[in-house]
């Protein structure tokens, strides 16, 4: 999801999955694939940087919670080492 600011000022957030396509016409037209079509007050370059952005975060948190809980089990091995150990 991102976040668009329509002409009149006003926000709204675009799931990125739905848009088709981006283009400066003088104002942005962001055209999703039901055909909808947005007038927005954002430059073609901060949409597709909000976009980039958006998935880096997604397909980021996957890896984090993957390390996450690599480093739990590896901690949680070593207490068991020690508790062993006493």
């Amino acid at each position: 999801m991102i976040r668009v600011t329509r002409l009149d000022g006003s926000e709204l957030v675009v799931n990125c999955d739905l848009v088709e396509t981006v283009e400066q016409t003088p104002d942005t037209v962001v055209s999703l694939v039901n055909g909808h079509k947005l007038v927005v007050q954002d430059s073609v370059e901060q949409l597709v940087d909000r976009v980039v952005q958006y998935r880096q975060r997604i397909h980021l948190c996957p890896l984090l919670r993957e390390q996450s809980s690599a480093l739990t089990m590896q901690r949680l091995a070593e207490l068991d080492i020690t508790a062993r150990g006493r």
